[in-house]
């Protein structure tokens, strides 16, 4: 094999390689009923409005709320994922506590931690069922609105 053949080879190895991470990265926004091409939507607990940041990708679920100095009230972020499986979360490098709650892909609240602290870094919390989505608030927020197991979510689908 000549050289400028293991060139070639080489070369389309990277291309499919590359080829490959995109068509996963895409996998990953392609949910359902979930208005995906904005980073911002408003979705009801009950019936309670909360303007959440979408994360839909692997980075921005990687990320979350880490780093952030606070979460405004009436605020969240969802975090979006392409199959139903038991989704962990830590509190790493995060600056304050919040409620985490577990959605399975019907919109019904499965599980819910409330008031994971910073200091509970590297416990890792999981949820008692499958779960599609994980929405983070402040904590208080489940308390405070009596959000319980059975729950269901919904979003504005208002033009």
């Amino acid at each position: 094999m000549t050289i400028m053949q293991k060139i070639i080879l080489i070369f389309i190895a990277v291309v499919l390689a590359a080829a490959s991470f995109l068509l996963i990265e895409r996998k990953d926004q392609e949910i359902l009923l979930i208005p995906t091409d904005e980073k911002l939507t408003t979705l009801y607990v009950r019936d309670i409005p909360l303007l959440v940041e979408i994360a839909d990708m692997q980075f921005t679920r990687q990320l979350g709320l880490s780093g952030k100095p606070l979460l405004p009230r009436g605020e969240g972020m969802l975090f979006i994922f392409n199959t139903d499986d038991v989704h962990g979360f830590w509190m790493k490098d995060m600056l304050f506590d919040i409620d985490i709650i577990w959605i399975d892909s019907s919109f019904n609240i499965v599980d819910i931690k409330s008031d994971a602290t910073p200091e509970s870094f590297p416990d890792i919390f999981k949820p008692i069922k499958k779960s599609r989505y994980v929405l983070e608030v402040n904590a208080g927020f489940v308390e405070e609105h009596s959000i319980k197991i059975g729950d269901y979510i919904r979003f504005d689908t208002s033009p």
